[in-house]
């Protein structure tokens, strides 16, 4: 017992000796040493597990189940898995359907996701999908302008412009016509896509270069806005014999900015670093929204007054835009701040 306690206390010694000596440039660099040693092993495994994956795919065996087996070379929900799990499947139905195209594949695919709502929708509503059906309109409307767009893309042109040659192609044939409640649905998912898009637009912007060209933004949003509003209630008035009320009203609505055709177009180039260090499109798109809510404000109030009876208040009618704009920028701040306090899925509860 007395050499126990003896060794004991030697060790002890020799460890209060260890952690209250200074650490001399020697003992950093043995640290720094097996620091970088650890992680060339952490690379040289991440590298094998790759290889491994890699080998097993080209085998033609599913990776998954092979990793089942031998969990010690990959994690099973690592990305390399996930990824060579895709690529297997997507090897194997392109084998037995014969289309080695990917291109192929996705047509199918989206036929076949087509078929599948159809059959639901007839399941659920029966005459309203058939040829002369509402529904049925709308979805070989939504159909062909999805394929339009795709075809357009090919020649380097925005896929917008097929999805509006379709529409319009449609509705001048007269094939397009809805009625019913089909038309309020219609309605709505304009807003609807309104909403989505000035949502990505927003989700776009450079906080930064928001701030330092704020000044910028509220000028190319108001000034060009106004300008062409009045330019467009003058030449409407001397020319076309209309009053000012309506000229104004037509020159609002015409000043508007379409976020459908801006945005996308902006985005693209901002995700292929164009105009990234200047803030270009953040620019244009903080400008082509705040132009958009200008226009929709000002044009509410002329039709208002313009369908006003005797009994409105002139004062009231002004007060509405800007009342619309302040309760809407209200709103937007406090939901905002909802979303900011909401956990996102990688945070660390």
């Amino acid at each position: 017992m007395t050499s126990i306690s003896e060794n004991r206390a030697d060790n002890d010694t020799e460890d209060e000796e260890k952690y209250s000596r200074p650490s001399t440039p020697s003992d950093q660099n043995d640290t720094l040493l097996s620091k970088a040693d650890d992680r060339d092993i952490r690379i040289n495994h991440v590298s094998k597990n790759e290889k491994n994956v890699s080998a097993i795919s080209a085998a033609g065996k599913d990776p998954v189940i092979s990793i089942i087996d031998t969990p010690s070379k990959v994690q099973q929900d690592s990305p390399e898995v996930s990824n060579a799990r895709s690529s297997w499947l997507q090897s194997q139905v392109a084998e037995t359907c014969g289309c080695s195209n990917s291109w192929t594949l996705q047509v199918i695919g989206v036929l076949v996701f087509v078929v599948l709502v159809w059959a639901l929708l007839y399941s659920l509503v029966h005459h309203e999908v058939t040829p002369r059906g509402d529904l049925f309109k709308i979805l070989v409307l939504v159909l062909l302008a999805f394929l339009a767009g795709k075809l357009v893309a090919f020649i380097r042109l925005p896929p917008l412009l097929g999805m509006l040659i379709t529409g319009i192609i449609l509705r001048t044939s007269g094939f397009y016509q809805i009625s019913g409640v089909y038309t309020h649905i219609v309605i709505t998912l304009r807003e609807i896509a309104l909403s989505v898009i000035l949502i990505k637009a927003g989700l776009g912007l450079d906080p930064v270069a928001l701030y330092k060209l704020s000044l910028v933004v509220i000028r190319l949003a108001i000034c060009p806005c106004i300008a062409e509003a009045v330019g467009a209630a003058v030449i409407s008035h001397f020319i076309l014999g209309y009053p000012w009320l309506w000229g104004l009203l037509l020159g609002f609505l015409l000043s508007a900015v379409s976020p459908a055709v801006v945005v996308p177009v902006l985005l693209s180039l901002q995700e292929r670093g164009y105009g990234e260090s200047k803030g270009i499109a953040t620019l244009v798109i903080a400008a082509s929204s705040m132009d958009d809510v200008l226009a929709i404000s000002i044009y509410g109030i002329c039709l208002s007054m313009i369908f006003s009876t005797g009994n409105s208040n002139l004062s009231q009618q002004l007060l509405q835009g800007p009342l619309e704009m302040v309760i809407g920028l209200a709103i937007g701040i406090v939901w905002g701040l909802l979303t900011a306090i909401i956990p996102h899925r990688n945070d660390r509860l």
